[in-house]
């Protein structure tokens, strides 16, 4: 505002005679008054300003994101009251700066950085964006140059904003958004129709609760709209992808070497860039998508800390054995990434060996992104899923797709326990896995009495490794060659025993652990 009223008091003072024309003596006395007006204003926008802009702050916590916005503005309300030039790439570096000397630490704070990767990418990058933008959709006069000029306007802030936030997000959080784009251009218009609403908002509720009660509801709506766009964008297919796959590394690494590419070229050609990049995401789905097909079997043990998360995939049919760990949310978000990667947006079934948490708690939230044909769970217990085919087992089950037999193995006991555990024996062709939930030596004993067990390749460890469980009644049975054992690092039931380890031992079998070697998956 004070930017806009300077303009104005500069266009006032240019027909006054104060710029162009030899000035008049009117024109001198109205550009004193309006000079002195403007000097004014900046000290009052400067007095109020600045403390307002703390006091923001204050209430936001400190945050590293407000703060630093925050000092960018007082610096360029400062700026325009000593009537300096506003440069965004020093009042970027000072405000990093102060933080940092006033917080060494804020510098690993992932707020901290993408908030200034977020601004330093538009300060680099988004004016040449946009020049070529207008370029490629030409200058026009009207409703329809105003169209463009917001496009790419719209399009340069994000492409500019993502340039250096994308690697960090891809770090600290696994993801890179391909959707957000889109989003932006839908939803940034609305967010500053959000914001002014709340301003407006506050200043209307001193002269009259009602009519800030009023446009209050407005903005409510505003702010749902903008939510519903975004939910309903993130659930397209493809709306980001994965580093959980190694072909997606690759290819942001490519991506970003083309960028240097670019940047350093004497010749800049966007369009080649675009074109090379989307290839490459085109490449890196085909080969995440196509890789897990190649295996007759593929099991894979995700590494959810204390808790027990496995994939069992043959020839495209993907069923999955529990879902807990850690956190409920962070193993939903671990599991479903690794098949959104894949390119697996349904299981064709989940098995819960039993409801406790660190078996099945991450499970609601993983069915709001990927769902599921059937979840099957031991009928002692109970579990609420809204919306699910859901069948409590009792007695022994058999699926079969096509060369690929699971078997699973019922309840022993008409009482909740971890001897309920469901068991599940994964067999294609010659190759057999066999898994025990958190059954200890009793169950496992009653799972040799009434069943036939084959010799197996791999072997779950009971219960992340107990030494109750993986007897060596199991053991001189199944004869495994490897055994994988789920649990978290330094976890405080000290899994897996030393004991369970030395009956590995005994038996010759190959011990992979989660704790040590992360997620383990085993190929045939």
């Amino acid at each position: 505002g004070y930017d806009i009223l300077s303009q104005a008091m500069g266009g006032i003072m240019s027909l006054t005679g104060q710029e162009g024309d030899p000035p008049t003596r009117t024109g001198n006395a109205i550009g004193d008054v309006l000079g002195g007006m403007n000097l004014v204003i900046g000290i009052l926008t400067a007095l109020i300003g600045v403390p307002v802009l703390f006091l923001f702050a204050a209430i936001a916590g400190f945050t590293p994101s407000v703060t630093r916005a925050s000092i960018m503005v007082a610096l360029m309300i400062l700026a325009q009251l000593f009537e300096k030039e506003y440069d965004p790439p020093t009042a970027l570096s000072f405000a990093a700066l102060t933080m940092l000397l006033a917080n060494p630490m804020v510098i690993t704070s992932v707020s901290f950085q993408l908030s200034l990767g977020c601004v330093a990418g538009i300060q680099l990058f988004s004016n040449g964006i946009r020049e070529w933008l207008d370029d490629k959709l030409g200058r026009s006069k009207g409703l329809c140059g105003k169209a463009k000029k917001w496009f790419s306007s719209s399009i340069s802030v994000t492409l500019g904003a993502m340039s250096l936030t994308t690697p960090l997000c891809a770090w600290y959080f696994g993801t890179v958004s391909l959707i957000g784009i889109l989003t932006n251009l839908l939803t940034l218009w609305i967010v500053t129709l959000i914001f002014n609403g709340l301003v407006a908002v506050c200043l209307i509720s001193l002269l009259s609760m009602k009519a800030a009660g009023a446009l209050a509801w407005l903005v409510g709506w505003m702010i749902r709209l903008a939510l519903c766009i975004a939910k309903l964008f993130a659930s397209f297919p493809l709306a980001a992808v994965y580093t959980r796959s190694v072909y997606i590394v690759v290819w942001l690494i490519f991506v970003y070497l083309l960028l240097a590419v670019f940047l350093i070229s004497y010749k800049k050609k966007p369009g080649i860039l675009i074109g090379c990049a989307t290839l490459g995401l085109c490449l890196a789905l085909m080969a995440s998508w196509l890789e897990p097909l190649g295996n007759d079997l593929r099991v894979t043990v995700l590494d959810v800390g204390q808790g027990q998360s496995i994939l069992l995939q043959s020839r495209g049919n993907t069923v999955l054995v529990d879902c807990g760990g850690d956190d409920d949310e962070n193993t939903a978000d671990l599991v479903a990434e690794t098949l959104l990667s894949q390119g697996i947006t349904r299981l064709d079934a989940v098995i819960l060996t039993h409801c406790d948490s660190d078996h099945a708690g991450g499970l609601p939230y993983l069915l709001t992104r990927v769902n599921t044909d059937a979840v099957f769970y031991p009928s002692t217990e109970s579990i609420a899923l809204e919306n699910q085919c859901v069948y409590p087992v009792s007695e022994d089950l058999q699926m079969t797709f096509g060369n690929t037999e699971i078997r699973i193995f019922g309840p022993i006991f008409v009482t909740e326990s971890n001897e309920n555990s469901l068991c599940i024996l994964f067999t294609f062709e010659d190759c057999d896995i066999l898994i025990t939930g958190d059954r200890g030596n009793f169950g496992e004993s009653m799972l040799l009495q009434y069943h036939d067990l084959p010799d197996v390749e791999l072997l779950i460890a009971g219960h992340h490794g107990s030494k109750h469980s993986t007897s060596e009644d199991l053991l001189d049975v199944v004869r495994p060659e490897y055994i994988f054992v789920s649990a978290g690092a330094g976890n405080r039931y000290g899994h897996p025993a030393q004991e369970m380890l030395d009956r590995a031992a005994k038996y010759g079998c190959a011990v992979y652990r989660t704790d040590i070697h992360g997620t383990l998956t085993f190929r045939r």
